[in-house]
């Protein structure tokens, strides 16, 4: 947002005045660097290490070591030093971004801008429909899927080039979601029609559907891929997260956890970690943290104090970040570490060094784990 000045005209008595004035604001401003530096020798920059730009309804992911940041005035990426690397302005009014070790999409859902980051390069994407979602494959593959005109949806897969290698029409159900598999060859739609949910598995070498999964009465609104053993996906609704292998569908779900009468608060479902916070009261109060591997058995189990505001992972540790805490989980959820959280941030992610990055609409501040 533009600042707002008072200008002032100037008596005619001042202008000697503000010539000299004048003079020593152009000598300040080609000597500011050098001013920069403290009395200990430190550079001004260093004191703002991941800094950004406001953006309402932030959303924030490791690109590696770098923090990428999606929001409603566009994309931020900040290398490993918390230094501005990439930054471009558009609209978004639902933005969003999925990231891996080496590449990140950030789109804006129900809008059309598509910003591709991969290989060290920033592409332009932008779509002619709204887009719905997106998922990166690996070695550069992107699935995006959008609106399409006579149809209720559609989900294109690119290359590492950004070119179209497939594409298919959901002409049954409105999509919701969609993932593709880390080997880039099988990808989930996950569509709603009037029965409840459905999901659509493909693969890209043909046309022809491999099998459907429903769910009457139900609606799943996530979809990821998993690491497990087999091609293994996680089906997120807000009354059970269920499992299943995408070689087998037919099988039926490989686990189901239901919710019954808790309330699902927070989740992370990721090919790293899978995990979801349920709170027997809506208000919050009486969490209970799980955690599942990616063949959909549970791995852990524990009590929270307190009721997420963020769920993230990292390197096989999940983040827990709620009531004045951030709390440092292994797989199998023992605690490895914790501290104070400051108040007036709502999110975090987790560094290579293994410490926290806490992070607010505008600023991200490191935590010593």
């Amino acid at each position: 947002m533009p600042e707002t000045v008072t200008k002032r005209k100037s008596r005619p008595v001042l202008i000697i005045v503000l010539a000299f004035i004048a003079i020593a604001t152009v000598l300040l401003i080609a000597n500011r660097d050098k001013l920069a530096q403290n009395r200990n020798g430190e550079n001004a920059d260093e004191r703002l290490a991941y800094s950004y730009e406001y953006g309402a309804l932030a959303r924030f992911a490791l690109v590696g070591n770098k923090l990428a940041i999606s929001s409603s005035t566009g994309l931020q990426l900040l290398d490993g030093e918390g230094f501005a690397l990439e930054r471009q302005v558009y609209s978004a009014k639902n933005p969003a971004l999925s990231a891996s070790e080496s590449s990140c999409v950030f789109y804006d859902v129900g809008g059309t801008a598509l910003r591709f980051y991969s290989g060290g390069r920033l592409i332009n994407l932008d779509t002619k429909n709204p887009i719905i979602c997106a998922d990166l494959g690996s070695g550069g593959f992107l699935l995006v899927g959008t609106e399409e005109s006579g149809y209720k949806g559609s989900v294109t897969i690119l290359d590492e080039t950004g070119q179209e290698v497939y594409k298919w029409f959901s002409g049954s159900g409105y999509l919701l979601d969609a993932a593709l598999s880390s080997d880039n060859r099988t990808f989930a739609a996950l569509c709603v029609e009037t029965s409840g949910s459905v999901v659509h598995i493909f693969d890209r070498s043909s046309e022809a559907e491999l099998a459907s999964i429903s769910l009457p009465g139900e609606l799943a609104f996530q979809l990821d891929f998993t690491s497990g053993s087999s091609k293994n996906f996680a089906l997120l609704s807000e009354s059970a997260l269920r499992f299943y292998d995408a070689e087998k569908p037919d099988s039926g779900a490989v686990n189901t956890i239901d919710f019954e009468d808790m309330s699902l608060s927070a989740f992370h479902i990721s090919e790293d970690f899978c995990a979801v916070a349920l709170s027997r009261y809506v208000s919050g109060g009486a969490v209970t943290l799980l955690s599942f591997g990616g063949d959909g058995e549970t791995l852990g189990s524990v009590e929270l104090s307190f009721e997420p505001l963020s769920l993230t992972a990292s390197g096989g540790r999940l983040l827990a970040l709620g009531g004045g805490e951030a709390v440092v989980f292994s797989r199998n959820l023992k605690s490895v570490s914790r501290a104070s959280a400051p108040a007036g941030f709502g999110d975090g992610v987790l560094l290579p060094d293994g410490d926290a990055l806490l992070l607010s609409p505008y600023h991200g501040e490191k935590l010593k784990l």
